[in-house]
């Protein structure tokens, strides 16, 4: 071989390894190599290979370490594995320079004896103390993360299981209660408060389980910041009078109306910290909503700001409340139950609209949370008025919402017990409907009815056959002249952003998630009837 190569491939390898030990397992005796290619007899006190390696690992390695050595580059156990395998490696902490440093040993087998044992043996040692402490904190994160989702599979069945036991319950007492009609309509208020709860365990799991997937959406449209805060006003009043306590939205400077953002993702933010606030905050205690308009050029820049005189938070959670999972459990009251993932949706939600969240609180005084927010505004906004009364909260005007007497809906779903309890909600409106089960069946049974023959279709998305999509998009692309102003609601539990986006791409009018809230349903279809 040529010698620049050879000279070549020592230097490669000094430049590997730190020292190396060239030993002859059958004569017991060895020659160490140091890293500047020098052959160095005599380094230890001993001739012989056992006693020097029993002599290095007592002065050089981590005490935790030294057996684990001693085993392994040990002459019993060198040739009794490298029989059948040519190289090993593990893992020790050498002392270099006054300090532990992690190495690796490479274990080789240079030849075998007339037996057919290992005689010459390569031990040589490579330096990694950088690439093994990444290595470790790596293993740590993943420990936590596994002791994270322990936790959180703890907390989640005990969540589940909570709501759904109360439903099943308060089914059997429904049964013994049939002849009772108070009590059976207190049961079912209680069941259907138990589901509620439960939908929001589920839509949690689901909106974390999508922003750790980076595959949450964010879908800007124009809306009225008015009617946005007036919804957020109706529901948290009802939900504080439930309570006995004091809600008020207070507007300050706020001048403008007509915004560009995510007006679903943006009113779980606000619903998330609200809801919150109620759940900490005893009976009779107060929460106080602030909306201010500040000062921007080419942006409107709104804060948002949550005050209650709750329970508080101790300086220690405040470290980590947007964490997934956090919940200080010794202080969270009997009643109040929850997976521990709002917190870190809605910065997770902030974060991926550009916003800001902060947040201060003391325990027994009560929690503060800004959010800062920023929209792109629509032009000409000299209409736009407020009306508060003298409690300043927004005057608010609740759906008048009327029978649907004589009207004729075509429902395509696909579940036969659901079709039939939208068919039986319907019928109690006064409304009579046709139940398809898939797509294609409900695109046939359009085409077969008389022009104008129905005045809605409730299309669910995910359907055997034919999907909603396609569907609606048959139906849309037909030549009858109800086919294009026929008012089409995606009814379906594809209940995040980008569905409502492919439902209005696909030429529908409007969408409820399920499981439906019939009252939401029933403002959904008088507003799309009224448009049509």
């Amino acid at each position: 071989m040529d010698r620049k190569w050879i000279d070549l491939q020592k230097k490669i390898f000094y430049r590997l390894f730190v020292s190396s030990c060239y030993a002859d397992l059958s004569e017991n005796t060895y020659i160490l190599i140091g890293g500047e290619d020098k052959s160095q007899n005599n380094q230890f006190g001993s001739l012989k290979y056992d006693e020097m390696i029993g002599e290095y690992a007592d002065t050089m390695i981590h005490p935790l370490d030294r057996e684990l050595v001693k085993l392994h580059c040990s002459r019993a156990y060198l040739m009794g594995r490298l029989i059948n395998d040519k190289l090993f490696f593990f893992d020790f902490r050498l002392m270099v320079e006054g300090a532990y440093r992690w190495h690796r040993m490479h274990v080789v087998v240079d030849d075998y004896d007339i037996k057919g044992e290992p005689q010459h043996v390569l031990l040589s040692i490579m330096y990694i103390d950088d690439v093994k402490q990444n290595e470790l904190v790596y293993q740590e994160k993943l420990k936590e993360a596994n002791r994270a989702k322990s936790d959180f599979l703890s907390n989640i069945s005990h969540d589940l299981r909570t709501p759904m036991n109360a439903i099943m319950g308060f089914m059997t007492l429904i049964e013994e209660d049939a002849d009772n009609p108070r009590k059976v309509r207190d049961d079912v208020n209680k069941m259907r408060a138990s589901g509620r709860h439960l939908l929001s365990i589920i839509n949690d799991v689901l909106d974390m389980n999508k922003i750790e997937s980076r595959v949450m959406a964010i879908n800007n449209v124009e809306f009225e910041l008015s009617s946005f805060l007036s919804d957020i006003n109706v529901v948290m009043s009802q939900l504080t009078r439930e309570k006995t306590q004091n809600f008020l939205m207070q507007l300050k400077n706020v001048t403008i109306n007509r915004i560009v953002g995510d007006k679903a993702r943006m009113s779980q933010i606000l619903i998330n910290i609200l809801s919150n606030s109620i759940k900490y905050t005893d009976e009779s205690g107060d929460i106080i909503l602030n909306v201010r308009q500040i000062p921007m050029e080419n942006k409107c820049h709104l804060q948002f700001e949550i005050v209650d005189n709750g329970i508080g938070m101790e300086p220690e959670f405040l470290t980590r409340i947007f964490e997934p999972f956090a919940r200080e459990e010794g202080r969270i009251p009997n009643d109040v139950t929850g997976t521990g993932l709002g917190m870190a949706i809605t910065k997770n939600l902030v974060d991926l609209m550009g916003g800001e969240i902060h947040v201060e609180s003391k325990p027994g005084t009560g929690t503060t949370f800004t959010v800062d927010m920023f929209f792109d505004a629509v032009k000409d906004e000299s209409r736009f008025k407020v009306n508060i009364d003298r409690k300043n909260e927004l005057k608010t005007r609740v759906p008048e919402i009327k029978n649907l007497e004589g009207k004729k809906f075509l429902v395509a779903e696909d579940n036969a017990v659901n079709g039939e309890i939208i068919s039986r909600l319907l019928e109690l409106e006064g409304a009579s409907s046709v139940v398809c089960p898939n797509g294609k069946a409900a695109v046939d049974s359009f085409l077969e009815h008389p022009d104008n023959y129905f005045d809605m279709i409730l299309m669910d998305i995910r359907m055997p056959i034919m999907d909603g999509y396609e569907a609606t998009k048959l139906i849309r692309d037909n030549d009858r002249i109800d086919a294009k102003s026929i008012p089409i609601i995606s009814m379906t539990a594809n209940a995040f952003s980008e569905d409502v986006e492919l439902a209005m791409a696909a030429g529908m009018n409007a969408h409820v998630s399920k499981p439906i809230d019939f009252e939401t349903l029933k403002a959904t279809i008088k507003e799309n009837l009224k448009n049509n």
